[in-house]
């Protein structure tokens, strides 16, 4: 399903009816959507990237991107109540480890190392 842009409430709404996260991406510059859907403890099945599996770590399951039965063999698995709810309390409890402010502070100490580097 294409929504074509939601609002904030809207998107909350959409991950909390029992919602799946998938996305089969090929090449992905960070996730996001992947970090915001673990901290509405939703469930995510996401290709095998390196960057998914840091944004991610335990709160998905990684399959092949280019390989549907597998994908399909996951996102069914997510019918075990068990299998679902051990997959969200991981992606929660990692979700927790990322923050805007960290963020934020990160970024600066990587843009004030390169100012210092270029003197």
């Amino acid at each position: 399903m294409f929504h074509d842009g939601v609002s904030d409430a809207e998107y909350a709404a959409l991950l909390d009816d029992r919602a799946v996260l998938a996305t089969l991406s090929l090449d992905e510059g960070y996730g996001l959507p992947i970090a915001e859907a673990l901290a509405f403890g939703v469930p995510a099945v996401v290709s095998d990237l390196e960057i998914f599996r840091e944004v991610a770590s335990d709160g998905a399951v990684f399959v092949p991107a280019e390989d549907p039965a597998a994908f399909a063999a996951a996102v069914r698995s997510l019918d075990d109540d068990e299998t679902r709810a051990a997959l969200v309390a991981a992606g929660t409890a990692h979700a927790r480890s990322f923050s805007w402010r960290r963020s934020a502070e990160r970024l600066l100490e990587t843009v004030q190392a390169l100012v210092s580097s270029a003197r």
